[in-house]
């Protein structure tokens, strides 16, 4: 049997690896036979990650995204060690929400740091000498890059940052044949989902995903697939796009 999302051979670089998406997606991609290296604030969540994955060589690395001046020299550090990659799942990224009038420039900054820049160098380190031509890179972004709502400001910012930065980057990298992608869910099944849920019931946002997203809340999984197929050599010729996965309440 023939499959098209088999990532044997690969490596890929996922972020935000210990936890949720990416730790769902690190989980995947080892299924698919790729080699996970795996970046994250969080050891313990690394090590838990670590033991879901099936194969061998696998490897992680603790990093603050954060520090983004520190990403260079991390990445010339994974560079010399795991040699060429073949694909970047960037999942990492934090969603604080803060009312408009409490939102001051350093919050702002906070949320880029994560969430925009450290991408942008991500890929701009490792696509210089370390990338396989041919190779793909999927960012998870989010259909708040295109919906606004109240105190995610910053977080919606950052995630337009992103969609925006892609549609400029597909023309430098497409001379390595390198594509780049990303991921626009709603709600998706993870903790963070669950906090939200048990701490606002009943918010007007969750009134929205409950009447309007047709298809219900995305799980996990979902994600972690979509992305495999975007890294994989299904799918050749997609790049500078932003693949809504919102249940349909972007139509709602």
């Amino acid at each position: 049997m023939v499959n098209p999302m088999d990532l044997t051979g690969k490596k890929i670089l996922v972020t935000g690896a210990a936890s949720g998406i990416g730790s769902e997606t690190a989980a995947q991609l080892s299924r698919l036979g790729a080699t996970v290296v795996m970046l994250d604030i969080s050891e313990e969540g690394l090590s838990r990650t670590m033991a879901m994955l099936e194969g061998e060589g696998h490897s992680q690395y603790v990093c603050n995204l954060k520090d983004v001046e520190g990403v260079e020299p991390l990445m010339k550090k994974i560079a010399a060690e795991q040699g060429i990659f073949h694909g970047i799942a960037h999942c990492a990224g934090i969603a604080p929400m803060r009312p408009f009038n409490m939102t001051k420039y350093e919050n702002v900054l906070e949320v880029m740091q994560v969430n925009f820049f450290s991408f942008v160098e991500i890929v701009r380190c490792l696509t210089k000498k370390n990338f396989a031509e041919g190779g793909s890179i999927v960012a998870m972004s989010s259909i708040a890059s295109i919906h606004g709502k109240q105190t995610k400001l910053a977080y919606s910012a950052s995630k337009a940052a992103m969609d925006s930065a892609i549609r400029c980057m597909i023309c430098d990298l497409a001379k390595k044949k390198i594509r780049i992608n990303s991921l626009m869910p709603s709600w998706v099944n993870t903790r963070m989902y669950q906090i939200y849920v048990d701490r606002y019931p009943d918010t007007t946002e969750l009134r929205d995903v409950r009447e309007k997203q047709y298809m219900g809340v995305s799980e996990p999984i979902e994600v972690a697939n979509t992305i495999a197929f975007l890294l994989s050599d299904a799918t050749k010729t997609i790049t500078g796009t932003s693949i809504l996965m919102d249940g349909g309440i972007s139509q709602g």
